[in-house]
């Protein structure tokens, strides 16, 4: 796999209305985080190699 293919996708829920922009960027950061460290486990290398290029993230609403 290159690099250019692997991206972090979060979709968080649009329709919780305690949930601000500030909140929501809060838990997009600790989801963001426990991907990394699950995947870790399973591939490190895969992890290492994510690390070390764009570390695409993509947040999205549904």
């Amino acid at each position: 796999m290159t690099a250019d293919k692997l991206r972090i996708i979060v979709v968080l829920r649009a329709d919780l209305p305690e949930m601000t922009r500030g909140k929501g960027e809060v838990q997009f950061g600790h989801a963001v985080a426990s991907c990394l460290v699950q995947a870790m486990a399973q591939n490190p290398a895969l992890v290492e190699h994510y690390m070390a290029e764009n570390q695409i993230k993509l947040a999205m609403e549904a």
